[in-house]
């Protein structure tokens, strides 16, 4: 074997590495965007469950005021015994 057959073979394998490694970068590119894009859909549906879920309690609090003080005062208390405890 030569030098020039051994520099053309070693041409040839870096440009072929070169093309599937741009290859690579592209898939990997696109994965990232999708996945940015999933990304901001799923914010937007947390921020919509996030306001629904607020303003039902909301709603439960002007309707049974003195019903969620209570809830508020257990859960309160849940926590100081739980927290009491450590």
């Amino acid at each position: 074997m030569n030098t020039t057959t051994s520099e053309s073979q070693m041409k040839d394998t870096l440009q072929r590495s070169a093309g599937q490694i741009r290859s690579l970068a592209s898939q990997i590119e696109e994965t990232v965007q999708q996945s940015k894009a999933r990304l901001q859909e799923l914010q937007g549906v947390v921020k919509d469950k996030t306001v629904e879920v607020a303003e039902t309690a909301d709603q439960y609090v002007h309707e049974k005021p003195w019903q969620a003080v209570g809830i508020a005062a257990g859960v309160g208390l849940v926590i100081g015994l739980i927290m009491g405890r450590r």
